[in-house]
């Protein structure tokens, strides 16, 4: 696995299963922001590992895979929080996080400073939105205002 996606966090990284052949598959890590997408074969043992751990639904998917190697694989869905739902949110913005595979306000709150530095200031506002939303929605205060 190479050196930029193994220090990638899960949040900043997406997982894909796509099956080539028969009885042959792989794993793509799409990073975020920026980087190339990298694939690497179902045999890989630690792609196979990292997919385990921090991508079960996509795991899950390998796993029927291999029960049926002829069966349509279906990649997993975002589920989550609509991003229409945050303050300030833009159509334009919007198409920015889709081009980008982040759909949920969950996902952008997930991101790390790293991948909201690649995407520049509008993501670093984006994501304190996002976490002030779901803090909201806890009903969670902050315990102290900064700035």
């Amino acid at each position: 696995m190479t050196i930029e996606i193994q220090n990638l966090r899960s949040t900043d990284v997406r997982c894909e299963f796509e099956p080539i052949s028969d009885g042959v598959a792989q794993f793509w890590f799409k990073p975020l922001m920026g980087g190339d997408d990298v694939a690497y074969k179902h045999t890989d043992e630690d792609a196979l590992k990292r997919v385990q751990t921090e991508f079960p639904k996509v795991f899950q998917i390998y796993l029927k895979w291999q029960e049926d190697p002829n069966k349509k694989v279906r990649q997993p869905k975002s589920h989550g929080t609509g991003l229409s739902l945050l303050e300030g949110m833009t159509a334009r913005k919007m198409k920015t996080l889709n081009y980008k595979d982040i759909h949920t306000i969950e996902e952008l709150a997930g991101l790390s400073d790293a991948t909201c530095n690649k995407g520049g200031t509008d993501f670093m506002t984006m994501r304190k939105n996002a976490r002030k939303y779901l803090a909201d929605l806890a009903g969670h205060e902050p315990k102290q205002v900064v700035g």
